[in-house]
């Protein structure tokens, strides 16, 4: 049975890691559009990446037992992921919601 403090969701950070790059990279391709926010998605998609390989790396430390992987952190560090990985399935179904709406032509 897992400790209390290797209760890290491993499927929540590998998401967050994959929708950081995806909103990174979209962000750094969108820079010369205009109208499109794209700091802030570059903003949004490095926080994505930076929790999810913080939680993906206190998981790994408190399976392994260091001294670093105290309760404290590994708590803050799952509120976080798991915050993270929400924000994640809500662009994600914008992003598959919104244009399918479009196609049907209820922003017409």
């Amino acid at each position: 049975m897992q400790s209390e403090k290797t209760k890290i969701k491993k499927g929540f950070a590998i998401v967050n890691i994959i929708m950081g790059v995806i909103l990174t990279g979209s962000g750094l391709t969108s820079l010369e559009e205009k109208g499109v926010p794209s700091g802030l998605l570059i903003f949004i998609g490095l926080l994505l990446l930076v929790v999810g390989w913080i939680a993906l790396n206190t998981r790994k430390r408190a399976m392994r037992e260091e001294a670093d992987a105290t309760e404290g952190v590994v708590k803050v560090v799952k509120i976080t992921n798991t915050v993270c990985f929400v924000i994640s399935v809500l662009i994600l179904s914008a992003v598959i919601i919104l244009p399918v709406l479009a196609s049907l032509g209820i922003f017409d």
